[in-house]
């Protein structure tokens, strides 16, 4: 069973996340047992924490134009139109 990229699998009462983690252009392949279900949506919660703060550092930066040679999620690019910041993904390194 998958859950936004999260694969999942109860062996012995537990637990299994695998997630892949990419990080600029490194990408990590991290496997967390969890023994209580109810320690999964804590790491969610903290994962979606830590968008919202690099999100939020961008908008308190007070830029106005956000550009990315990886692509911009349509999460983030919903909070910058949101906040009247203009972004762009995918944009070659000149």
């Amino acid at each position: 069973m998958s859950l936004h990229g999260v694969a999942l699998s109860g062996a012995a009462g537990a637990m299994y996340l695998a997630y892949m983690a990419c990080y600029r252009e490194l990408c990590l392949f991290l496997q967390i047992r969890l023994n209580d279900p109810s320690q999964y949506q804590s790491i969610v919660d903290a994962e979606w924490n830590i968008i919202y703060d690099k999100l939020d550092k961008c908008v308190q930066s007070g830029a106005k134009i956000v550009l990315s040679r990886l692509a911009i999620g349509d999460l983030a690019t919903q909070y910058f139109a949101d906040r009247d910041i203009f972004c762009a993904g995918r944009v070659s390194h000149c």
